[in-house]
């Protein structure tokens, strides 16, 4: 935890950080977006949040969804520097987040990886982007 928060709190367009690493041969995080969230449904939605509009207006970069903020080299440049800015307290290389991915969407209690006091389901999410994680360790 203390690793996720310190990479979340040092970009200002994340909104969760997911570390992974447990019998895996590196550390990598999974990341997700702060996006609008659908007042009916308590879903998360595509739309980034206008906060996360102002952190990448900030930079220059005009963006109004996940979908296009994935893909987007300074958004990519933004988190990598977050996670070298960690990297650089680690105490050892085995501490040092090496690879992350941007999910397609934020956690939320409805998807079924928050509890509804906002904790993370750790295996709820490592069994939802088996996939994902799966694709940084090959």
């Amino acid at each position: 935890v203390p690793i996720e928060d310190k990479i979340k709190y040092s970009c200002p367009i994340i909104s969760n950080v997911m570390l992974i690493g447990d019998t895996k041969k590196f550390l990598s995080v999974l990341i997700t977006l702060r996006v609008f969230i659908n007042p009916d449904t308590l879903m998360p939605t595509n739309d980034l949040d206008e906060n996360c509009k102002i952190a990448l207006r900030n930079e220059s970069i005009e963006l109004n969804t996940i979908t296009e903020a994935i893909e987007n080299e300074k958004v990519l440049n933004m988190i990598q520097i977050a996670i070298s800015k960690y990297n650089l307290y680690a105490v050892s290389n085995a501490q040092k987040v090496q690879k992350f991915k941007i999910l397609s969407t934020d956690f939320s209690v409805p998807g079924g990886e928050l509890t509804e006091s906002q904790k993370l389901k750790r295996k709820v999410v490592l069994e939802k982007y088996k996939d994902v994680i799966d694709s940084m360790y090959n």
